[in-house]
């Protein structure tokens, strides 16, 4: 938890001081603010549970397996240092729920809620009137809160761990108000979309 805790005063360190440059270089053409938020399916967690599951002998127990996934709401705020360079910081929110249905032992539920906070990088490398396309990638921490339930018995846990997203290919469409869809990998998800404001 200490360490969360600390990267989560790193990061907002970070954000202070992007708003702080900002303000020295309103009198350029180029730099500008961007405000985003968006929805993304197949996050790493939901493929990693689907991974496991695949590989996991129970012994002879055979046991169905089931996974929902809420799907990452994420939203974050960026600046542009460069023409084409960006950084800032993203917040993101994933539930998964898993239950293990067995024939000999007791049935497993777990609810799952991953809560995290990552710098930020995007390079556009491609420009036109109307829309853009961009790479990004980001790196911080997750919360991981935990319940399991097996049988009558509930236990609780909570820890943190890595997170990352890497977007090889984004595109982003219209102008002060747009849309964005992005393919990668990562907390975030595989395919995501949302919308941004610049100004």
């Amino acid at each position: 938890m200490a360490s969360y805790q600390n990267s989560l005063c790193s990061l907002t360190g970070a954000l202070v001081l992007l708003v702080g440059v900002s303000a020295r270089s309103e009198a350029q053409e180029f730099p500008k603010h961007e405000v985003s938020a968006g929805f993304g399916i197949l996050a790493s967690p939901v493929l990693a549970s689907f991974f496991d599951d695949f590989w996991q002998v129970k012994g002879n127990d055979p046991y169905t397996y089931d996974i929902r996934a809420s799907g990452t709401f994420f939203g974050g705020y960026q600046y542009d240092v460069k023409e084409n360079i960006a950084l800032g910081v993203f917040a993101t929110h994933l539930l998964v729920t898993e239950k293990y249905d067995y024939t000999l032992e007791p049935d497993i539920r777990e609810r799952t809620r991953f809560i995290g906070i990552m710098a930020h990088s995007k390079l556009t490398w491609h420009e036109e009137p109307g829309f853009s396309f961009y790479t990004t990638f980001g790196i911080g921490r997750k919360l991981v809160l935990r319940e399991t339930f097996t049988g009558n018995t509930v236990r609780n846990t909570r820890f943190n761990e890595f997170s990352l997203q890497f977007t090889p290919v984004g595109i982003r469409f219209g102008g002060m108000l747009g849309g964005f869809v992005e393919v990668g990998y990562g907390i975030q998800g595989i395919a995501k979309g949302g919308l941004s404001l610049q100004f």
